[in-house]
């Protein structure tokens, strides 16, 4: 997202306090009010003038952070850690944090809304790093890609089987796949292309 679509989406849905914003979102927007704050007062306006400006975009700005966190799948209450010691280190370590990936309890992820599944961060996320990594030096993500498509589980465990893993694994991975929903990476990169 680009700084004008940024400045754009920050006054249109100044009261969604129930989606998700971006990082670029986030910091093109933070970039805005600075910019704003330096013209005001380039211009020698008066303080009162410049106090109520940053009221006015107060809500503005609490609805983007909101957002954010919602990103990171946290609540917008998490915005209270501002009013505690050490909370806004917190806060700006939340707010330069990538987003979930995939959609999560708030929404669809901003930067990829055609996902529309559950990518969760489990030990998952390990498992699938070897096991897309084997199926990729073995040349076998087309067969796995397709097999998956058509749901055809036994096909999958047997490529799955090829794969100089151990058994344990491999089951530990397919349990995540039929049991908690998990959709491996070869499979989201197959849906994105």
């Amino acid at each position: 997202m680009g700084f004008l679509e940024a400045v754009k989406s920050g006054f249109v849905r100044v009261l969604d306090f129930n989606s998700r914003s971006s990082r670029s979102e986030f910091w093109w927007f933070q970039l805005f009010i600075l910019l704003l704050m330096f013209l005001l007062l380039w211009m020698d306006v008066p303080y009162v003038l410049m106090d109520m400006m940053l009221v006015m975009l107060l809500p503005l700005t609490l609805a983007l952070e909101v957002r954010r966190l919602h990103d990171i799948d946290r609540s917008g209450w998490w915005c209270l850690l501002a009013f505690v010691p050490f909370g806004p280190f917190v806060l700006l370590y939340w707010a330069v944090t990538r987003g979930t990936y995939g959609k999560n309890q708030f929404g669809t992820d901003p930067l990829n809304p055609d996902l529309d599944f559950v990518v969760p961060e489990t030990e998952f996320q390990a498992f699938d790093e070897a096991i897309t990594t084997a199926l990729i030096k073995q040349d076998l993500v087309k067969s796995f890609v397709d097999a998956y498509e058509k749901t055809d589980a036994a096909t999958c465990e047997a490529i799955l089987g090829t794969l100089n893993l151990s058994d344990a694994n491999i089951e530990r991975y397919i349990g995540f796949i039929r049991d908690e929903g998990c959709v491996p990476r070869v499979i989201v990169d197959a849906r994105k292309a």
